[in-house]
């Protein structure tokens, strides 16, 4: 990947946007007093999409021989405006990480992530932050199993009780179809190792390791036949 030109992005904001610009980027990576945070309150409609365009361009730029890897982290309120904006902010020809959205899923899509000089990470507010009390999703289910199998318990694809723990509501046949045809080339293998120390480590309500309480609550699933109450 070349260096970004700036300049050209940069040549289409308008004086005000420009001066916004150049300010932010200098509070955030100036020597004198840089900031970790800086907040652009505008009026609808005076581009605060483009004036962070431009931040982006400036950063990257700024950031291109010091950094082997640059992630850009963009969070919207929705997946529909996320998708209108993206284009407009990557201006630097980075790498569009796929089906970002929702942050569950986010190590099924970082394993290629080190291959580029550049990524643009997508992520909305309503499904990526927000928890509630159910399984989740089927298909985040399944990235926890693999990433267990990957982060070396081989027995939770070996054993037939994890499925079951791990399928919840899906039908066991589309669940075994979805486990066996699941990709895992792109899986970050860094993520699956940490996630699996993690549930070494922490503990779980019983006061022990809480891969091993999992483990457990697995083998009671053996016995067990149709839906779980």
């Amino acid at each position: 990947m070349e260096r970004p030109d700036v300049s050209s992005t940069l040549s289409g904001l308008k004086d005000f946007q420009r001066s916004t610009v150049d300010y932010a980027f200098n509070r955030l990576w100036g020597e004198h007093d840089p900031v970790q945070r800086f907040l652009v309150a505008d009026e609808t409609g005076l581009g605060k999409t483009m004036v962070a365009r431009g931040v982006v361009a400036r950063t990257v730029d700024h950031l291109w021989k010091k950094k082997d890897r640059i992630d850009v982290v963009y969070i919207c309120t929705n997946a529909q405006i996320a998708a209108q904006n993206l284009a407009r902010l990557n201006s630097v020809g980075a790498h569009q990480v796929r089906h970002a959205d929702r942050l569950t899923l986010l190590p099924s899509v970082t394993g290629p992530l080190s291959r580029n000089k550049v990524n643009f990470i997508a992520l909305t507010t309503g499904t990526s932050f927000t928890q509630g009390d159910r399984l989740g999703r089927g298909d985040e289910r399944l990235l926890i199993l693999h990433m267990l199998v990957q982060g070396g318990v081989p027995e939770a694809a070996e054993n037939h009780s994890w499925r079951e723990m791990f399928r919840g509501e899906m039908r066991r046949d589309n669940f075994d179809r979805e486990f066996d045809t699941f990709s895992v080339q792109e899986l970050d293998r860094g993520t699956c190792d940490t996630f699996i120390q993690e549930c070494r480590v922490r503990r779980g309500p019983d006061g022990r390791g809480l891969l091993d309480e999992v483990t457990e609550c697995a083998a009671e699933f053996e016995a067990l036949d149709g839906m779980v109450p």
